[in-house]
């Protein structure tokens, strides 16, 4: 008897949990979106301004006299092979399964 009403309790939860009314996923569709949208414009305005002072601080450095190469620090000269991994298993070690 007491199996049969928490399986029936359970079978009413499951049937009046139901799924959500498109009018409430469209509600919490549109706040989404408007906060969405004024990041994107903050961004945005904030992108500008860091172009503006790029630009600005690109024609200042331009106008400053060029250093010669003799003053300039040696670059790096860039590795293309990936970095080792030396607790990493060996590629050997894995067996293809049969």
């Amino acid at each position: 008897m007491k199996i049969r009403t928490v399986t029936l309790a359970l079978a009413c939860a499951a049937l009046l949990g139901g799924c959500a009314t498109k009018d409430y996923v469209n509600e919490q569709i549109a706040s989404v979106n408007k906060r969405i949208d004024s990041q994107q414009a903050d961004t945005s305005g904030k992108l500008s301004q860091t172009a503006s002072l790029y630009e600005g601080s690109k024609t200042a450095s331009t106008a400053s006299k060029p250093r010669s190469k003799a003053s300039r620090a040696p670059r790096r000269k860039r590795s293309t092979a990936p970095p080792q991994r030396a607790n990493w298993p060996k590629a050997s070690s894995f067996t293809k399964p049969s």
